[in-house]
């Protein structure tokens, strides 16, 4: 296993207390680059956003990099805000020359079906993911398995957070946002 990178990280003094969002909107500032273009800013909208940070990035990922002895490099979260919120079957897309490519799957929210079948078609394997739920693949799942969100009619909220290692970075067209080394 490649060594754990150095991530810097000054949690703030007050870093004790649970995390919150301004739904006022009490700091934000709307900035208007163009004619047609604007940004709103605004700082500290999340406050105490020290113990989230703590749980995924330092907590969560490095426990799971032990675990399954890669340095999982990327994670990214997606949102199912419903029963109609789904994913076709697909394969991710992770460079070649890593062989047996490992993915973590964190499920919170609402359990939802994932579905594996053999590419191609075949018999699926149903998984229920929600309310913090694990699911690993391993070895060649992703080189000759594909998976599944099937839309449902009546579902909640739920966020999958996935946790991958030497991901390509053309895989997410600028969206994927990496950890620093």
């Amino acid at each position: 296993m490649e060594s754990q990178p150095d991530i810097t990280w000054q949690p703030s003094l007050f870093g004790d207390e649970e995390s919150a969002i301004d739904r006022d909107f009490n700091r934000l500032e709307r900035i208007q680059l163009d004619e047609q273009s604007w940004v709103d800013h605004a700082p500290g909208w999340l406050s105490s956003s020290d113990k989230l940070f703590h749980h995924i990035v330092e907590e969560m990922r490095q426990v799971l990099s032990v675990r399954y002895e890669v340095e999982f490099d990327s994670v990214g979260f997606n949102l199912y805000r419903d029963g109609q919120d789904s994913v076709a079957w697909h394969g991710d897309r992770i460079r070649k020359e890593i062989e047996q490519p490992i993915v973590v799957l964190v499920s919170v929210g609402q359990p939802r079906r994932f579905l594996l079948r053999p590419k191609g078609g075949g018999k699926s394997t149903v998984f229920k993911l929600g309310d913090g739920d694990l699911l690993v693949t391993g070895g060649m799942a992703q080189r000759t398995w594909e998976h599944s969100v099937p839309k449902v009619k009546k579902a909640g909220p739920r966020i999958s957070l996935a946790f991958r290692h030497g991901m390509d970075s053309k895989a997410y067209a600028g969206k994927k946002t990496e950890l620093a080394p």
